[in-house]
């Protein structure tokens, strides 16, 4: 299931009994770690949770769904 930032604070806001704000900054700065480290290559893990690595995908062909036409994708990090 995927769930949205507003969907995690509003959770985490529920459970704790406090105003928006206090959630929504804690999401935040959660979030904002877990991207400092995938942004510079290293994996992130959170013992108990999972775990979000970083890999290499390599270049290749894709289509176009609107009109059919094969192009080109470049190499990428996701």
């Amino acid at each position: 299931m995927a769930i949205t930032k507003d969907h995690l604070i509003e959770s985490i806001r529920n459970r704790l009994g406090v105003s928006k704000f206090e959630p929504f900054r804690l999401a935040e700065i959660v979030l904002e770690t877990i991207k400092t480290y995938l942004s510079s290559g290293e994996d992130f893990l959170i013992k108990g949770f999972g775990k979000f690595i970083v890999s290499q995908k390599a270049g290749r062909r894709g289509r176009n769904p609107a009109i059919g036409e094969d192009l080109p994708l470049d190499p990428r990090i996701v």
